[in-house]
């Protein structure tokens, strides 16, 4: 009998102990490389640099310091190892870089500052960088304030940091589970209620800029709800009320839904009065009457633009031989112009320019294919920017009237120059821009030959802007000045033509 009782008891609890090693097999356990890659909890705040010998730099980086030391979700690590002054467009523009020179440190991320006082004001840039793989998460910045007192600059300060810690994809994080229950790093200061309930998300995506590299967005997995029991001032004790598996919500899965946003119940009522109201909203067109339309977000350009417009000028053509002097002009000359851009990198650029022109008895053709390397001041294509190019481009006059003997001419060569465009508006709708270029050692070919060339220059000026339309779209204006001469050591001793085109047209941006 006691055997067969013994016998049982072992059978029994061996059963329990495999039940219970099925069961811990069947919970799978959520990790994602991108979550593990934005789970911060140590911050390193890298020395912040100036341009007037750290008068801004230091109180700056005090006052970063202090605001992480002081909070309960960041642990504050001291900065060792860099030994230099790093500005966060450096960063920016080199992710390898970034990796390299934080890869010492003991951090999940890194915060780096830059105080830069110019004649329209000072501007203050907060940039966050992972140190895992030196990209940058989140950027705030304030341009040309005009408030140069420490205490408005800890002010400004404070409130970039703010912005920066909003760009993160999670407000919160579980720091423990046992059974039901939970605790979370979120309390009272952050807005934490008892009732709340809260949402525990896991990082499947991160999604960055494909030229500019920070952070656009995330995409994110539910793994289940907690509700809040107990707050204190730091942290909240909660229960969960769901997961999508049994222990799926683990230690480090992210927090959100403290903030959660709310929307009037009554405000889509179909009632007769209600639907007078809608229909005087801006977008009614899209949302209600007789064929609304579907609205989607514009993604902002990345790639390049194409352009495309007409244009009014004057022709004046100037042909010397010997005592004689054979001159054109047009005063409504007619024009057609076609560009094309491609941006190949943030630096990089590709550019090809068409232009079709009849003027009196002449018909005229450019032609430009250039690179460029662009200088972004700010961190989308609104923004100033200054671009140096260098190509190959011709301009053709060919002549009809051969009768007049007036030869047809093709300058041709290497082509260089500078552009610039500024925002005129503080919305940066409107910008306006100037460029200028010249020919280095341009060829001239004739037809028929009248001599051979002995000196020979070609020039470009013009003076353009536009209006931003939508995201993608914008309305573009440019008056174009050119002047080409040669002189020639044949019958012919000079030609000289003129060209100003007073153009408008589109550019869409993609």
């Amino acid at each position: 009998m006691k055997f067969s009782l013994l016998l049982f008891t072992g059978l029994f609890l061996v059963s329990h102990k495999l039940c219970a090693q099925d069961n811990q097999s069947q919970s799978s356990v959520y990790r994602s490389s991108v979550d593990e890659l934005l789970t911060i909890k140590k911050i390193v705040v890298l020395p912040t640099s100036d341009n007037l010998g750290g008068i801004y730099a230091r109180p700056i980086e005090k006052t970063i310091k202090n605001i992480f030391s002081k909070s309960h979700h960041w642990d504050l690590v001291k900065d060792d190892g860099i030994g230099m002054i790093i500005t966060p467009n450096e960063l920016e523009i080199n992710p390898i870089l970034s990796k390299k020179l934080t890869n010492n440190l003991s951090a999940d991320a890194a915060i780096v500052a830059q105080a830069i006082k110019g004649p329209n004001g000072l501007t203050l840039k907060v940039h966050m960088y992972l140190i895992k793989n030196g990209r940058l998460l989140a950027k705030a910045s304030a341009k040309n304030s005009k408030k140069f007192e420490l205490r408005d600059i800890k002010k400004v300060t404070i409130g970039l940091v703010g912005q920066i810690l909003n760009q993160i994809p999670y407000e919160g994080i579980v720091l423990s589970r046992q059974g039901e229950r939970v605790t979370l790093n979120v309390g009272l200061n952050d807005g934490a209620k008892p009732g709340q309930v809260l949402s525990v998300i896991q990082i499947i995506k991160a999604k960055y800029h494909p030229k500019f590299h920070f952070l656009i967005s995330t995409e994110k997995e539910v793994l289940g709800k907690v509700k809040v029991i107990k707050v204190d001032k730091t942290l909240s004790f909660g229960k969960i009320i769901t997961e999508i598996e049994k222990n799926a919500i683990q230690k480090n899965a992210k927090v959100v839904g403290l903030n959660q946003v709310s929307y009037n119940a009554d405000a889509l009522s179909l009632s007769n009065n209600s639907t007078d109201t809608l229909m005087l909203r801006p977008d009614h067109k899209m949302s209600f009457g007789k064929s609304p339309k579907k609205w989607l977000p514009q993604k902002p350009p990345t790639f390049g633009s194409v352009s495309a417009g007409i244009g009014l000028g004057s022709f004046t053509s100037d042909v010397r031989k010997l005592s004689q002097s054979f001159k054109t002009s047009d005063s409504l000359g007619k024009n057609v112009l076609f560009d094309a851009e491609l941006w190949l990198t943030q630096k990089i650029t590709l550019h090809a320019h068409i232009a079709q022109g009849i003027v009196a008895s002449n018909s005229s053709a450019n032609y430009d294919f250039m690179g460029g390397y662009t200088y972004r001041f700010g961190h989308d294509v609104w923004d100033s920017v200054v671009e140096f190019l260098i190509g190959y481009a011709s301009y053709k006059v060919d002549v009809n009237d051969l009768s007049a003997t007036v030869t047809g001419l093709t300058y041709s060569g290497f082509k260089m120059g500078v552009s610039g465009l500024f925002p005129v508006s503080q919305d940066r709708k409107w910008a306006l821009g100037a460029k200028l270029f010249m020919f280095l050692s341009p060829n001239l070919s004739q037809s028929p030959s009248s001599g051979s060339a002995s000196s020979i220059t070609a020039n470009h000026f013009a003076v353009f802007g536009h209006k931003k339309l939508r995201e993608n779209l914008k309305a573009i204006a440019s008056l174009d000045i050119e002047l080409y001469t040669a002189k020639f050591s044949g019958a012919a001793q000079s030609s000289s033509q003129k060209s100003t085109i007073l153009s408008a047209g589109l550019s869409y941006m993609f």
